[in-house]
């Protein structure tokens, strides 16, 4: 159902309202709906009988300070027992979390992954409540509905290391979606529908071929769901188990639920990242990683879509994409490597794509793709060293992207315009400090993403979606500030030449997708020259194309420090990227000084001086 561009909470309700459309559509003037409502500081329910339509409304009023719940049976007169329900048009079950080691995400796995998949799942706050909508023109007599729900608790009693609770009475009452559990006082949880699939109605007998009838109080040896271990050695349930008690369990747990709107741009991002970590928990096994997408929230009609001249689906392009670059899987003591070899396959193709020089020289451009002559270029990686909230690098930034995004010079160079994408671990309240400084507020073709919005992504789901992002708004340039703060490293990490490498190779690899990629990089305190004054290892020196260093020059050097600095570079492109320059920032401008002015007696800490005012 799609809802256009309504707002959240109009959203919200809509849904809830066609929830009740889909249970209740056969009602004839006989028959209302019992709402059933308790105070959050009391015991005793109060009851309400009201027309199917009006079942949102009224809730809508009483949730702020009840918990409210409906009789999914509706009810013949304004009575609330057994005796007095009508048609039945829905199947039910009430699965708490608590009850599967794995919580809400194994409960939700379970669902989706039952023999006869639910037609409507709703997230109750502490577990999910379960619809199975009968055929139009279905009638169900109250034994064979009580079978199948007995059935349906019986199957998921097999999955969970608790018995579920029995729900299969006809005057069953369940939260009404759209309100709110107020189980923790001080912090009450939204119902919300997570799955709506009403074409997904069903006969008696499907439940009956199926297994899921009249099973009660069975809780089988076996798993019904053909968990046969796979690369990792790990069930599909056990593999759940791990990645919910993992250190991002709850980053994990929210996503495999459906939850991505608070933490990605977009559902897509979501699947990837999913998938992304689908691919470590199964050791790289395609076909799991399927049926785990399968049950969880993200999955939708999308999975199976064609999307390219090879027939592939979209879940298979995203299967596709995570394994070919993926390196790190998880190995449970198996015996299991932690890097699956490569196919025979995938050797030919990267085997087939080696070139004499001849022939790689033909195919490369002679001239360097400078966005930025001599400090930004198509292709490669230049990270920019200052020290933090001092040096001005992220003003110095600012003003350089007001340039490129609007095709203006700077630094006494013309530069390329190009739409930006810039990644940082900045809260929008700061970032919008910094747009307003530089001239950026009305921009549209700078697209930013904050920290806020990827609490517990990996680094590599940040380079990911700053990849994606570049390619969906054609950006030629992608700002990362700081690598430190995104990838988290921090304390021995941002010495480990290793943890450093790796974290710079993926801003490599999107740079050798044909983006500029600028990262910028915390100055050490003890400072240094240029190649090591990056906080940490040597290894961000080793990766970079360009280093460019942005340092103030000490107040008793200039008129005006606060805004003059001196940047000193150094690249693989050689005299192209200048090893010294004096600017001063004017007017929202900077302003080429030339070389460092204080060469011969420069007490700014200047290890190189370029004597060549050739930009100025």
């Amino acid at each position: 159902m799609s809802y256009g561009k309504l707002s959240k909470e109009k959203v919200r309700r809509a849904a809830a309202e066609d929830f009740f459309d889909e249970l209740f559509f056969h009602l004839d003037d006989l028959e209302l709906i019992e709402l059933r409502y308790k105070p959050v500081d009391g015991k005793r329910f109060d009851q309400k009988w009201v027309r199917a339509s009006k079942v949102v409304e009224i809730a809508s009023k009483l949730q702020d300070k009840n918990d409210v719940y409906f009789g999914v049976v509706p009810r013949v007169g304004r009575f609330g027992d057994a005796e007095h329900t009508g048609q039945i048009t829905t199947l039910w079950a009430d699965v708490d979390a608590k009850c599967f080691r794995g919580g809400k995400a194994e409960a939700l796995l379970s669902l989706n992954s039952m023999p006869v998949r639910p037609s409507i799942v709703v997230d109750s706050g502490n577990g999910y409540h379960a619809y199975w909508l009968l055929k139009f023109s279905e009638t169900i007599s109250r034994e064979d509905a009580k079978a199948s729900m007995d059935g349906i608790r019986g199957w998921l009693d097999g999955r969970a290391t608790k018995p579920l609770d029995s729900v299969g009475d006809m005057a069953r009452i369940l939260r009404v979606p759209y309100t709110l559990n107020h189980k923790d006082v001080k912090n009450p949880q939204p119902v919300r529908t997570v799955l709506f699939k009403p074409s997904r109605r069903y006969t008696v007998e499907e439940f009956k071929s199926s297994g899921l009838y009249h099973t009660v109080g069975v809780r089988p040896t076996t798993r019904t769901n053909g968990t046969t271990p796979h690369t990792s050695g790990l069930a599909d349930e056990k593999l759940i188990h791990k990645a919910t008690d993992a250190a991002n369990g709850e980053w994990f747990t929210g996503l495999y639920e459906g939850n991505w709107e608070a933490a990605y741009p977009s559902q897509s991002e979501a699947d990837l990242a999913l998938v992304g970590s689908l691919a470590f928990w199964t050791g790289g096994d395609a076909e799991q990683i399927d049926r785990l997408f399968r049950a969880s929230g993200l999955f939708r009609d999308k999975w199976d879509e064609r999307h390219n001249s090879a027939g592939m689906t979209y879940g298979e392009i995203q299967i596709d994409k995570v394994l070919s670059t993926a390196t790190e899987f998880y190995r449970n003591g198996s015996g299991h490597s932690s890097e699956p070899s490569a196919s025979s396959h995938r050797l030919e193709e990267v085997i087939a794509k080696a070139r004499t020089a001849k022939e790689l020289c033909e195919a490369t451009p002679e001239k360097v793709d400078w966005l930025l002559p001599g400090y930004v270029a198509v292709g490669a990686l230049t990270e920019i060293v200052g020290k933090a909230k001092f040096a001005g690098k992220s003003t110095f930034i600012g003003y350089m992207l007001d340039a490129v995004l609007g095709g203006k010079p700077f630094l006494g160079h013309d530069t390329q315009r190009t739409p930006v994408v810039y990644i940082t671990e900045e809260y929008d309240s700061t970032f919008r400090q910094l747009l307003t400084r530089t001239n950026l507020t009305n921009r549209e073709d700078l697209i930013s993403i904050g920290r806020a919005a990827g609490l517990g992504m990996t680094w590599r789901d940040w380079v990911e979606v700053g990849r994606e992002l570049c390619v969906r708004n054609s950006a030629r340039l992608l700002v990362v500030d700081t690598v430190g703060g995104l990838a988290g490293l921090r304390g021995d990490d941002s010495n480990s030449a290793g943890e450093v490498t790796n974290a710079c190779n993926l801003l490599r690899d999107v740079a050798a997708q044909g983006i500029a990629v600028v990262a910028v990089i915390h100055e050490r305190k003890a400072g240094g020259n240029l190649v090591d004054a990056a906080v940490g290892s040597l290894a961000y020196a080793a990766s970079a194309d360009i280093i460019a260093r942005i340092k103030r020059v000490p107040e008793k050097e200039a008129d005006d420090s606060t805004r003059v600095r001196i940047i000193e570079a150094i690249g693989r492109y050689g005299e192209q990227t200048p090893e010294q320059l004096t600017i001063e920032l004017t007017d929202g401008k900077y302003r080429v000084l030339g070389a460092c002015p204080f060469s011969g007696t420069c007490r700014a800490g200047c290890e190189v001086v370029w004597l060549d005012a050739r930009a100025a």
